[in-house]
């Protein structure tokens, strides 16, 4: 009897751990989540536009910032021209999978980290700054300040 008990809860285990253990659901939330940017000139002088880029890698943002050139496209972009001291919204992408079985679930959230911010000031003359972006899942908006 007892030999019968264990082959009986062997196979009980077989045939539950995989059912239990296997991903029977995986969500998937990707999407733009906006970040509102304020802009600021820390010595009053005038703004006439800001433009707001979000990167996935170090090297394409700081390639943008040497340039100084606006966005090409609106994907991740934001743009007021002329600008009105209003904060500027970024769309910014993000993606929030998980995935659970019976027994467990785990979860993982990607975004974009980083940011340019260029400004062109009245007198023509440009300069941009290259920030990382707050985890959007706990803050969806960010203050830039120029000297």
């Amino acid at each position: 009897m007892g030999k019968r008990l264990a082959i009986a809860v062997i196979l009980l285990l077989a045939v539950a751990a995989p059912v239990c253990l296997t991903p029977g659901q995986t969500v998937w939330d990707d999407g733009l989540w906006p970040l509102a940017v304020t802009v600021a000139s820390a010595s009053d002088r005038p703004i006439a536009s800001v433009s707001c880029e979000a990167f996935p890698s170090e090297e394409r943002a700081r390639s943008s910032l040497d340039h100084l050139a606006p966005p090409e496209t609106r994907l991740f972009s934001a743009v007021a021209d002329p600008f009105r001291g209003e904060a500027v919204e970024v769309p910014i992408p993000t993606s929030y999978k998980t995935r659970a079985a019976l027994l467990w679930s785990s979860s993982r959230y990607n975004q974009m980290r980083l940011l340019v911010v260029l400004v062109q000031y009245r007198d023509g003359q440009r300069e941009g700054r290259l920030v990382e972006l707050p985890d959007l899942r706990q803050v969806r908006s960010m203050r830039v300040e120029f000297p």
